[in-house]
């Protein structure tokens, strides 16, 4: 992608926003040590996670793949670019879970910000995820918000939780009016309508706890007040974040 595109410089102000949230991230999942270790990179998006990742945090080696074309055209670019220092750290690829699984590939870790609720078939994805992770390995994932938070429906809300209220053939309707699209389902527009205990249900499955997890994490002041009235268990499914590290035991 030539770096004078307009496409180039549409994706980069989704890059410089990655960019922004990158730190933070780590942060919430308490400064997680992956040096030397060879990490997976789940949904990348721009890239922006992996340059993070290469620039502080002393990885040997980062695959990132995304299922979006463009996304991974731009993200070899702005390497080539921007970034050539890291050329040998990291690798962007158009790829599934299922596809490296068939290559043999391992890793030390898996990162994943921002797109669990995103994954339609988690479960399967997740035995995906799990099996491309060496004994010992360890998951680290942040995502949001969930399907039954205010936000929960992303851009097809418009009002804190109409996307629950509403219809969702009429919030379908709103959507593609706004944006001239025709997507007949809240699963073709990508949501999982997972809620917490639907994520934490899957990870029973597989008999893990999680060796860290944080709940409802914002830096603004209305989210840290609603981080707080979201203890109560009677309103757990309105959980909005969930940043969690899972080790796979060596057996």
């Amino acid at each position: 992608m030539d770096q004078d595109s307009e496409m180039f410089r549409f994706l980069m102000k989704f890059y410089r926003n990655g960019e922004y949230e990158d730190k933070r991230f780590f942060q919430r999942l308490n400064n997680p040590d992956i040096s030397g270790l060879k990490v997976l990179e789940v949904g990348c998006g721009t890239g922006s996670l992996a340059i993070h990742m290469a620039s502080k945090m002393s990885p040997a080696k980062v695959v990132a793949f995304d299922l979006d074309e463009q996304n991974i055209d731009f993200a070899n670019s702005n390497l080539e670019y921007n970034h050539a220092d890291f050329k040998n750290t990291i690798h962007y690829c158009v790829s599934t879970c299922s596809e490296l699984l068939n290559k043999n590939e391992r890793f030390d870790c898996i990162v994943s910000k921002d797109s669990f609720e995103h994954i339609i078939a988690f479960e399967d994805t997740f035995d995906e995820m799990w099996n491309l992770l060496k004994p010992g390995g360890r998951l680290m994932a942040g995502f949001g918000p969930l399907y039954y938070s205010p936000r929960g429906g992303h851009s097809l809300t418009v009002l804190p939780f109409d996307h629950i209220l509403l219809p969702e053939k009429t919030i379908l309707r709103r959507y593609n009016r706004r944006k001239n699209r025709d997507i007949k389902s809240v699963w073709e527009y990508g949501l999982n309508k997972f809620s917490l205990d639907d994520y934490l249900n899957v990870f029973k499955k597989y008999a893990i706890k999680p060796e860290f997890i944080r709940f409802n994490q914002s830096d603004k002041f209305f989210g840290k007040v609603a981080s707080q009235v979201l203890r109560f268990p009677i309103l757990r499914k309105l959980t909005f974040n969930v940043y969690l590290i899972l080790k796979k035991t060596n057996s």
